[in-house]
């Protein structure tokens, strides 16, 4: 689970004239969904220790992770391709 992604899609409840054409095709979105990227990571001990909980405990970051404008079927394909991207 370390290093794995967690996707989100949400409506903007807006159109390609508030957020521009979708980020994957390019082509113009009457409804614009949003994608959200996190990454689990495993808390450095010393953290875990400050935060009192369990040593391993897993939590999520946005570094390295992306966030997309577009249709709903381009973000759920473009999620797919970056699953797991760093195994």
């Amino acid at each position: 689970m370390n290093g794995d992604f967690v996707h989100t899609i949400k409506t903007t409840g807006e159109s390609s004239h508030g957020y521009g054409n979708c980020d994957i095709c390019g082509k113009h979105c009457t409804e614009v969904f949003v994608l959200d990227e996190a990454r689990y990571y495993q808390l450095p001990d010393i953290i875990a220790m400050e935060r009192n909980v369990p040593i391993g405990t897993l939590a999520l970051t946005y570094a390295n992770c992306e966030s997309k404008f577009g249709h709903k079927n381009c973000l759920e394909n473009y999620a797919k391709t970056r699953k797991n991207r760093y195994e």
